[in-house]
């Protein structure tokens, strides 16, 4: 662009200087075309040159590297930084109405935002994902103060079947009820709560990170905000499973705009192992 605009200086300097002289006007007539097909040139050259994705762009933010230890059991890790399609597993997915936005670094494109009525990403299903017995999901959000209605975060379930034969389970958030790990099969009515926290306020428009985590070792289902363990709790009645259902980020399958998620997310993972507490405490810290 540049030099477009030094040939375009040049040009109207020879003409005032040459203004009294019929001799160069004509000169300067004749050099017109020539100078119109180089600026041309140079605008097409340019225009090809913007379809090159500039550094701040989603699609050119880089993840955190993960710690070696952090990288055994790994499933899945979606970093949201523009790549939602690709995670540590090669599983496919497709997201829908997603918007990138700012992480929790302040960084453009760094996660994603759903919009709390028809956004989210559905994650083929794999054995990978059919999480029985040990496992680890955590990921960082920040909720949408303005938000009126029930999240659901991260499930692989199927809407509309309160007692499938086959298990299914979501993360799900409401104001009054906190967070909530839900499990359904067909000894309930419609869902059992293995864990619930009221007092977790994800409205304020900060960001959290939040883990939940199932060890069969000790019998126990754990939570952790921000690194912090916050509570444990029997997981007995746990009754997970294979499926078919595809895993949603945003809502469930065949959801509906009522369960949208509401928020932002950013690096979610998910562990076929239970991380201990040192392990949380890192992932929590990734990038500081």
């Amino acid at each position: 662009m540049k030099r477009i605009f030094v040939i375009l200086i040049l040009v109207v300097n020879l003409t005032l200087a040459c203004s009294l002289t019929p001799q160069a006007i004509d000169a300067v007539e004749e050099v017109i075309p020539i100078v119109e097909n180089v600026i041309q040139e140079l605008v097409t050259e340019e225009a090809g040159s913007s379809v090159v994705v500039p550094t701040d762009t989603p699609n050119q933010v880089e993840s955190e590297p993960i710690p070696g230890n952090l990288s055994d059991g790994l499933v899945a890790h979606f970093s949201f930084n523009g790549e939602v399609f690709e995670d540590q597993s090669g599983l496919l997915s497709e997201g829908t109405y997603l918007t990138s936005t700012e992480d929790r670094f302040n960084t453009p494109g760094g996660a994603l935002a759903f919009n709390g009525v028809d956004s989210f990403v559905e994650v083929q299903d794999s054995d990978l994902l059919d999480l029985a017995g040990d496992f680890t999901i955590a990921f960082f959000i920040k909720g949408n103060p303005e938000s009126d209605h029930e999240w659901l975060i991260i499930t692989k379930h199927q809407a509309g079947i309160c007692q499938p034969e086959e298990t299914s389970w979501m993360i799900r958030y409401q104001k009054d009820l906190g967070l909530r790990f839900v499990n359904y099969d067909t000894s309930a009515d419609c869902g059992k709560v293995i864990l619930a926290n009221p007092y977790v306020d994800l409205l304020d428009g900060q960001w959290y990170f939040v883990a939940f985590v199932n060890s069969v070792a000790d019998g126990l289902m754990h939570l952790y905000i921000n690194g912090i363990h916050i509570m444990s709790v029997s997981n007995a009645e746990l009754n997970i499973g294979n499926n078919e259902i595809p895993l949603i980020i945003g809502n469930q399958y065949q959801g509906i705009p009522e369960y949208a998620l509401d928020a932002v997310l950013d690096d979610l993972y998910i562990y076929g192992r239970a991380l201990d507490y040192e392990q949380i405490l890192t992932l929590s810290q990734i990038g500081k």
